[in-house]
């Protein structure tokens, strides 16, 4: 029930806005304005820093046992993505270590300008965090664009990883998908003048109409003090990482699961997957959207029984 806890503490902070209305935009609000709940746990984490290709990355170790990556979504941290939902304890608590990290232009990490500097390398870094704590093997966790790059770690990096699991994803690798059909110039400019229409639009359910402007307002007012817009900004205009065909996507064996709320925009991506690639598991987190599923007991639960089959690679 500890999640219970943390979840009710960041709706207080919010004002209760979350429970006040169904709204993406307000959720959007929740999501990157509740910075209080997560806080009381941040300064207790063990924070550590490596520099990766130059740019310093800042992580955390917490437990023992086998060690689990955490890569969390756009605009996110280790706290808001990790540790606020409770997933950083759980894992903890089934016996497995947690290492997570602020990618690059996130965070406590440093956040380039550049957009060269984003794209593959934040998939490198993936590899140079195992690499940096002498880890040859472990288990992957991305959420929404972490799992993105999760993704492609498991077609590059294959031996590297006993699992990987793919949270509030899917894409069948033919740029169809609600997010990869958005040019990402157009994502970018409005990040850069501190706006996520684009975004917010494409993470609607489709049983909501369309955010108020208002709605977007304040939501965009917190995500525009909460983050560098010019680095979130760059990360849309990166050289765009290759598109992964089902196909090839089947030929690498890792075992693999995605994670998906029943309203998130791209479930019905991540059911072509399952539907296409086998031994793909495919869960489905009742009544969770694409900002709410990690905050879930089902979604850590999912997880941990997952990992749990696949201790030391173990099928």
């Amino acid at each position: 029930m500890k999640r219970h806890r943390i979840l009710l503490a960041s709706v207080l902070l919010v004002g209760g806005l979350a429970a006040a209305t169904t709204s993406t935009a307000l959720r959007i609000l929740a999501y990157w304005g509740a910075r209080g709940a997560a806080n009381l746990r941040s300064n207790e984490l063990d924070n550590r820093t490596f520099a990766s290709d130059g740019v310093l990355l800042r992580y955390v170790v917490e437990g023992t046992g086998e060690p689990v990556l955490l890569v969390h979504g756009f605009a996110s941290s280790v706290e808001h993505n990790w540790l606020r939902t409770g997933v950083i304890d759980a894992l903890v608590e089934a016996g497995f270590q947690v290492v997570a990290y602020d990618t690059r232009g996130h965070g406590r990490s440093e956040k380039p300008h550049d957009p060269a500097r984003y794209g593959a390398n934040d998939v490198t870094d993936i590899v140079r965090l195992l690499d940096h704590l002498g880890l040859p093997q472990a288990h992957l966790v991305g959420y929404s664009r972490g799992a993105m790059l999760s993704h492609h770690a498991r077609q590059l990096y294959p031996e590297r990883f006993w699992t990987v699991t793919l949270g509030g994803y899917g894409s069948v690798g033919d740029g169809s998908g609600p997010i990869e059909s958005i040019p990402a110039g157009e994502v970018a400019d409005s990040l850069a003048l501190g706006r996520i229409g684009p975004l917010a639009r494409a993470l609607t359910p489709e049983n909501e109409g369309a955010p108020s402007a208002r709605k977007l307002a304040l939501a965009e007012g917190v995500l525009t003090a909460t983050n560098d817009m010019r680095a979130l900004a760059a990360t849309f205009r990166a050289p765009p990482l290759p598109l992964i065909p089902l196909a090839s996507f089947q030929e690498i064996r890792v075992p693999t699961l995605i994670l998906i709320g029943e309203h998130d925009p791209l479930r019905r991506q991540a059911e072509r997957m399952a539907d296409a690639v086998n031994d793909l598991e495919l869960r489905i987190i009742p009544g969770a959207d694409h900002l709410g599923a990690p905050g879930t007991d089902e979604f850590s639960a999912h997880l941990i029984q997952f990992l749990g089959r696949h201790r030391s690679g173990a099928d």
